[in-house]
């Protein structure tokens, strides 16, 4: 180009500079919060396309990402590109890109002694080891030989696991898991207990707890610092003692220091305070009191009502499809109300967050009842915008024969009827009903009297004929004279 326009102008010196790059569009979508197209350009890479469509979205994968260019798809992992400086990791778009951040399979957190906390996605081949690698390692007062895991289990509750940083490499955390990496620091200061736990002390002891303080629905966990004689009836104080959620016979204390599991009477300890039950703590122990299975309940318009499992985070529209759906027929989407422990009435959607012990309640839908002379009595679904003629179409109209459709009545709880007409709208749950024609009641009056005429009159032409006969016959038989 330089050449060319030096062979055409009598110029020494020709430059070309780039003051701004093509612009072309890049379709990004799945789990970022602003799907679409975006405007990019020749030095935007992978990393800058997802910023600018908002970022990933919580459970958005960013160790497998997918780009469609041309006829080949591309997968990369851009957690590389920040751990390992590996620009291939991060590459720059080109036009006609189609991104693709699919849902992680599966997401852990891994929190304590370790020097980059946080949630990291794993891939299915991957294990404790490559978390631990992903959370920058260790810190110098990391306790590797005791990891502590925890891990939903599937009816909302969830376990507590012992490993050690030896057995890392054959442990594959799973979705959902939460890693804690303890510190010696932390163990020689702190006592942990968790579970069904009021979370703090209650000052008032001559109270009924149970009756006038809220009850937690979910487990509570609470350090307290070690001091030396400390026991597990002062630790329990201290906590609020157990909710009446415990289960008492599952709870138990792990020693930090040797893995051990104690089982512990929290039930009988806490009511007799009978100090030959009681336990001397250790730095580091931790003190578990499960809590009992919670549920939510579902109940109206749906097709299986009763109680159901509650899973953390999961909303309404999940327990209403566990109890088999909305009933088509009468049910109605638009009318579905949580109600709490206090009697608190709330109407929700589908999409609304469920606590712990929620009534959740679906309502029947606001109908209309149609009896009398039309095709296709029954009950309707009731609409503001329609009138009584409405309602009668949709129940395939009055019968011509013998439907009176000049006289048309509201019937109320007592039977009593009034006259409405076909341009009247009615409220919810009201009767409409359609009498039978009066002449056609006549008519038939008529066409019943006439065949009990015809009947009478045979039988009367019948006794004549029999007279008649009678009268012949003594005729012939009588002497002559």
């Amino acid at each position: 180009m330089i050449k060319k326009i030096k062979g055409l102008m009598p110029v020494q010196y020709v430059e070309f500079r780039l003051t701004t790059p093509a612009q072309f569009n890049v379709f990004v979508y799945g789990k970022v919060k602003q799907p679409g197209y975006i405007l990019a350009d020749s030095v935007t890479t992978v990393i800058k396309a997802i910023a600018i469509a908002k970022g990933f979205e919580e459970e958005g994968s960013y160790r497998n990402i997918q780009i469609r260019r041309d006829n080949e798809e591309l997968t990369i992992d851009i957690s590389k590109f920040f751990t390992k400086a590996d620009f291939d990791s991060n590459p720059t778009v080109r036009p006609g890109d189609i991104i693709y951040i699919p849902e992680a399979e599966k997401i852990v957190n891994i929190s304590g002694a370790v020097k980059y906390p946080g949630k990291y996605e794993l891939l299915p081949d991957e294990n404790l080891n490559t978390l631990i690698d992903l959370a920058g390692g260790f810190t110098p007062s990391a306790l590797r030989e005791n990891i502590e895991i925890e891990r939903i289990k599937g009816d909302g509750g969830y376990n507590t696991l012992i490993t050690s940083y030896k057995e890392a490499e054959s442990l594959s955390p799973k979705k959902g898991d939460n890693i804690k990496v303890h510190s010696i620091y932390k163990i020689s200061k702190n006592i942990t207990i968790e579970g069904a736990i009021y979370g703090s002390t209650i000052e008032n002891e001559n109270i009924n707890r149970d009756s006038f303080i809220k009850v937690p629905k979910e487990p509570i966990r609470v350090d307290f610092p070690y001091r030396p004689g400390i026991t597990l009836m002062s630790l329990l104080d201290k906590a609020g003692g157990p909710t009446p959620l415990a289960v008492a016979d599952k709870s138990h204390i792990i020693k930090e220091t040797t893995g051990e599991k104690i089982n512990i009477d929290i039930e009988r300890l806490w009511k007799t305070r009978n100090t030959k039950l009681d336990i001397e703590l250790s730095p580091g122990d931790y003190v578990y009191i499960p809590i009992e299975e919670l549920k939510v309940f579902v109940t109206g318009d749906v097709v299986n009502p009763g109680y159901y499992s509650y899973i953390p985070g999961k909303k309404v529209l999940y327990y209403l499809l566990l109890a088999g759906g909305i009933n088509e027929a009468s049910g109605d989407p638009g009318i579905i109300y949580i109600v709490d422990e206090l009697g608190i009435k709330t109407k929700v959607t589908t999409d609304n967050n469920v606590s712990p012990s929620d009534h959740i309640h679906v309502g029947r839908k606001l109908q209309i009842f149609i009896t009398g002379e039309v095709a296709k009595p029954g009950a309707y679904n009731h609409s503001e915008d329609f009138t009584v003629s409405d309602y009668l179409l949709q129940a395939g109209g009055v019968n011509e024969n013998t439907g009176n459709s000049n006289r048309i009545y509201l019937v109320d709880e007592l039977g009593n009827e009034t006259r409405i007409h076909r341009t009247d709208k009615v409220e919810p749950g009201s009767h409409i009903h359609v009498p039978r024609k009066i002449l056609f009641k006549a008519d038939t009056f008529v066409q019943n009297a006439l065949l009990a005429t015809a009947w009478v009159s045979s039988i009367f032409g019948v006794v004549k004929l029999v007279f008649e006969i009678i009268d012949f016959v003594e005729q012939k038989t009588a002497p002559a004279q």
